[in-house]
């Protein structure tokens, strides 16, 4: 990956000082927005999504490039938003989406 084509806040810091890694679970709830916040997708019932939360197998299941890169950073619990280029979500360089929140 590219120096510059994650970028990640801290929104809320985890309980603990475990990461996951590739084979690891992990649940998370997501809202994914462009920059100028149109939301394009959300697990949050709140902001039109089912209000679950996904469950995906690091290094296993389809994640969205960016989330690869920024899930193994995050702590138990911790809360973080991340800022990816358009070539880390699925890998399509015109896409529009540049904003992620987890």
């Amino acid at each position: 990956m590219k120096p510059g084509s994650l970028m990640k806040a801290l929104i809320r810091p985890g309980a603990s000082d475990k990461t996951p890694s590739d084979g690891d679970q992990v649940i998370y709830h997501s809202t994914i927005r462009t920059l100028d916040g149109v939301i394009v997708e959300s697990t949050k019932a709140e902001l039109g999504g089912s209000g679950n939360p996904k469950r995906q197998v690091l290094g296993k299941s389809k994640i969205i490039f960016g989330l690869l890169e920024g899930i193994p950073t995050m702590l138990l619990c911790e809360v973080a938003m991340f800022k990816v280029k358009p070539e880390l979500y699925y890998g399509e360089e015109d896409c529009p989406v540049t904003c992620f929140c987890c």
